[in-house]
């Protein structure tokens, strides 16, 4: 999109289509995000907002756990340990007001999801938006875990100070294998030192067929 000195003030539009394809990745959203550049200096890399794009899957997937955090401490849907140190928070959010946030977790502090019931699936999408500030050390982190049954956590991705900070970043596993389980468990355990080093989970789901 480009706008020069005789239409800066016209409005563009820009239609974005997500690709309709056969894959089932349930309802979920994704983060839109904007660069500017501009030979004026008022305007080269002015800060531009980025977008929540709410994507509607017509594949038939079947929504077995959601949570935006919009309906009080935890919704029957999570436990916090006893550190206490994650709570609901409307500093950010990819969607509405409210997010999940942690800060100030010096011990590994956790929250974890209430049992998913996957008996009759074989496969199922998780997809979450998590985001950590800019002023995360490098041995600092929030690790997003699985369980089923009583398998043991199994480590599933990790956003990590001094390299994953400052932006929403959108985590999609489209075929996370649940053959012959009953009980799907979601934790995010997070470490960070200071209490002005907040992290944040949002928009938590899980689909299958």
């Amino acid at each position: 999109m480009t706008f020069t000195t005789g239409d800066w003030d016209s409005a563009q539009t820009i239609t974005v289509k997500a690709i309709d394809d056969g894959d089932t990745e349930g309802d979920h959203n994704s983060i839109i995000v904007h660069t500017a550049a501009s030979s004026d200096t008022d305007y080269n890399q002015i800060s531009i907002s980025n977008v929540t794009a709410n994507i509607t899957d017509n594949n038939g997937a079947s929504v077995l756990f959601t949570d935006s955090f919009e309906n009080g401490q935890w919704d029957s849907k999570w436990t916090d340990d006893a550190t206490n140190d994650w709570d609901i928070d409307g500093e950010r959010s990819t969607d509405s007001s409210n997010s999940a946030h942690v800060d100030d977790a010096d011990t590994n502090s956790i929250l974890t999801s209430v049992a998913i019931d996957v008996s009759s699936y074989t496969s199922v999408t998780i997809n979450f938006d998590w985001y950590i500030e800019t002023n995360w050390d490098d041995d600092e982190y929030i690790k997003f875990e699985t369980q089923t049954d009583a398998n043991g956590w199994v480590e599933q991705d990790s956003l990590d100070g001094d390299v994953d900070e400052g932006s929403w970043v959108e985590y999609n596993d489209a075929s996370f294998d649940v053959t012959g389980k009953s009980n799907l468990y979601l934790r995010f355990r997070a470490h960070c030192s200071g209490s002005n080093e907040d992290g944040f989970v949002d928009m938590v789901t899980v689909t299958a067929n």
